[in-house]
């Protein structure tokens, strides 16, 4: 049932910043933006879609510290918290040298909720930036009447994730690879793809009144 999301939007460098980003990845589209209420806080939100298995569509907020020094280093810290709804079917054929093969369709549906904190570390140059993130997720699944499960279901994974952005001082192509993995789950969520990758586009508003460019 779970999609990772996508790296979330440029990290930020002081009060007024404010950075949107649109990414198309393995497990969906997502849009993001981020603002800086300060030199060191910041707020962002984000919506996140996905049909490959099912309709699937998350909205998080959070809130987090930031630091950011003249050579271009950045470092963040970030707690993020939202929800949604989602589907997922899977088909799994079962080989027997006795009975034959034999298929099974698991359908999964119902509410869903999002906890997730994360530490991102990265550097930022005038044409172009690299990073890396790394985050741990949690993911509660209210089973619907339509789902073959029932009652609640969780997964706790561990994400790491590597980025770059190259372009001009505003517009920027961003791509990103990455791995999730479970490590804790009451095995009635499913599991989901390890794999992340995705390529998306960056804007970097003009700073608001907060700020100054």
């Amino acid at each position: 049932m779970y999609r990772p999301h996508p790296v979330h939007s440029p990290m930020l460098e002081q009060a007024g910043d404010l950075h949107v980003s649109g990414t198309v990845a393995l497990q969906g589209g997502q849009v993001a933006a981020a603002w800086a209420a300060s030199d060191e806080f910041g707020l962002r939100a984000d919506i996140q879609a996905d049909g490959n298995t099912g309709p699937y569509g998350v909205a998080r907020v959070g809130a987090g510290w930031f630091r950011a020094w003249p050579e271009g280093l950045r470092l963040a810290l970030w707690a993020d918290a939202g929800g949604g709804y989602g589907e997922s079917s899977h088909t799994v054929t079962i080989h027997s040298s006795t009975t034959g093969d034999t298929t099974s369709e698991t359908h999964l549906s119902g509410l869903l909720a999002q906890g997730a904190a994360s530490a991102e570390l990265g550097w930022e140059g005038d044409i172009s930036a690299v990073g890396l993130e790394l985050r741990s997720v949690t993911e509660l699944l209210w089973h619907d009447a339509d789902s073959d499960e029932t009652g609640t279901g969780w997964l706790t994974t561990a994400e790491l994730l590597a980025l770059a952005r190259v372009g001009g001082e505003a517009w920027r192509l961003q791509a990103f690879a990455g791995l999730s993995l479970p490590y804790a789950s009451d095995g009635t969520t499913g599991v989901p793809l390890p794999l992340l990758l995705g390529l998306g586009v960056t804007w970097d508003l003009p700073r608001s009144p907060a700020g100054s460019r």
